[in-house]
């Protein structure tokens, strides 16, 4: 069970830390509206389907503690990747292709 809210810890500080980065962003003037919906339902049925009896499964599943560590530390370090990926430096779109002096 501590693996479990160490996860929801780790997603919760990877959600907190791409919302810090997001800040100060040039937001997109074009609207999106079918991506928009798309994102939302998405959304909506990450939540839903873990209660359908077809994947009741997931949620409860009977594993070890070296097992849980492992998918623990997996899961970790995916989003250690993603914050690395986030965080590289980002070339200006009139220097793309341009040697530097």
């Amino acid at each position: 069970m501590t693996l479990i809210w160490f996860i929801y810890a780790a997603w919760l500080l990877l959600i907190v830390y791409l919302t810090v980065q997001a800040i100060g962003v040039k937001r997109d003037t074009e609207p999106h509206l079918l991506q928009s919906f798309g994102l939302m339902f998405a959304m909506i049925g990450a939540f839903l389907l873990p209660r359908l009896p077809l994947f009741g499964f997931v949620n409860f599943a009977p594993v070890n503690a070296a097992l849980g560590g492992i998918g623990a530390v997996i899961a970790v370090a995916g989003m250690a990747l993603l914050g690395a990926a986030n965080s590289r430096p980002q070339l200006e779109p009139d220097r793309l292709g341009q040697a530097e002096p």
